[in-house]
């Protein structure tokens, strides 16, 4: 049963906080995380990430961003990247993490894009975007924590 999930992006102040807090909207019980590979350290979400998220009752106005470490990898049972580079790159410096390192958009195997910088309405499509590709993950995870229960 996945327990514990660490979203990654690259600043953590767009793709991330969005995605993890979407997916522990839909899932509460999860113990879910979210980093940066090069992370814009003690930044908040963007203002934009905020807004976008406020219409989807989501608050992301006390996130502070953060660099991936080593903990955060071992104590994740799920680690969700918005692209594949950034796959490949944590699998790069956590080689023991493969097997649990994924591509968000799993169904498509597109690579969420960065709206850092971006307009409003490049938020919006970055959100659906991230909101679709939760589908997949959602639909897996709950299949499990109810299988779980079941047994």
């Amino acid at each position: 049963m996945i327990e514990r999930v660490l979203v990654i992006c690259d600043g953590n102040v767009c793709r991330s906080p969005m995605a993890g807090a979407l997916l522990l909207k839909a899932l509460p019980d999860l113990v879910v995380r979210c980093a940066g590979l090069i992370a814009l350290t003690g930044r908040p979400a963007a203002r934009l990430a905020i807004d976008v998220m406020s219409r989807r009752g989501v608050d992301l106005e006390g996130h502070v961003a953060q660099m991936v470490h080593l903990g955060h990898v071992r104590e994740s049972q799920l680690i969700l990247a918005m692209t594949a580079a950034q796959c490949r790159e944590l699998e790069r410096r956590y080689p023991f993490a493969r097997g649990r390192v994924f591509q968000l958009d799993q169904t498509t195997r597109q690579d969420i894009a960065d709206p850092f910088g971006q307009s409003a309405a490049v938020f919006e499509a970055v959100a659906r975007h991230i909101e679709r590709a939760l589908e997949h993950w959602v639909a897996r995870i709950g299949a499990k924590e109810t299988r779980g229960a079941v047994n």
